[in-house]
């Protein structure tokens, strides 16, 4: 199994990734009004302008945490943990994250710029698009490629024996308690207590 440092590394680069992601949905919510009103009021190159300047804010600050996150990750992730291992591991899977910053943060202005205009159609093509086309398939491709690695390394049968045959006597009221602080740590206390 992974160890303690990896989990730990991946919840460290969740809260780093949230940063560009909720700039770029700030930036695209604070454009709606604007966007829909000039739309409404017949002013489609405000409306345009508007959403072009937006959608650079958005790329830009993107792209600049782009620069930070591959030039500086071993030191960003530090500041949430010293340890060496899960600064190690933080890093790596931080300058593997940042690969989609750019195009997220052009996803959702454009998405409201539908929603702006009244497209509906267009902005659910538009979401669908970006899940089922994109990111659902890569999950099941990136599932397969870590399950054929997975069984394919040294001493895959006992990670599958740990996997699929539970350890009854591991279980008790302080592997709870690990487990719940780990889910409140990752996800956050919100995200936590909708699982």
């Amino acid at each position: 199994g992974y160890a303690t440092e990896a989990v730990a590394a991946l919840g460290i680069v969740k809260k780093l990734d949230q940063l560009p992601l909720y700039f770029s949905i700030g930036v695209a919510n604070g454009l709606l009004p604007f966007l829909a009103y000039n739309y409404a009021s017949g002013n489609q190159k405000r409306r345009h302008d508007a959403f072009l300047f937006g959608c650079g804010i958005s790329l830009g600050f993107s792209l600049l945490c782009v620069g930070v996150y591959e030039c500086f990750a071993p030191y960003l992730t530090g500041l949430f943990i010293s340890d060496p291992l899960t600064v190690s591991y933080s890093a790596a899977f931080l300058r593997i994250m940042v690969v989609a910053m750019p195009m997220m943060s052009l996803c959702y202005p454009m998405i409201i710029q539908f929603q702006a205009v009244g497209n509906v159609k267009a902005s659910l093509i538009c979401s669908i698009l970006r899940k089922g086309v994109l990111d659902i398939p890569l999950l099941f491709l990136l599932l397969i490629v870590i399950i054929v690695r997975g069984v394919t390394l040294p001493n895959a049968e006992e990670g599958l024996r740990f996997i699929f045959i539970p350890n009854r006597s591991a279980f008790n009221m302080t592997a709870v308690s690990a487990a719940l602080g780990q889910v409140f740590y990752s996800l956050s206390l919100c995200m936590g207590i909708t699982i």
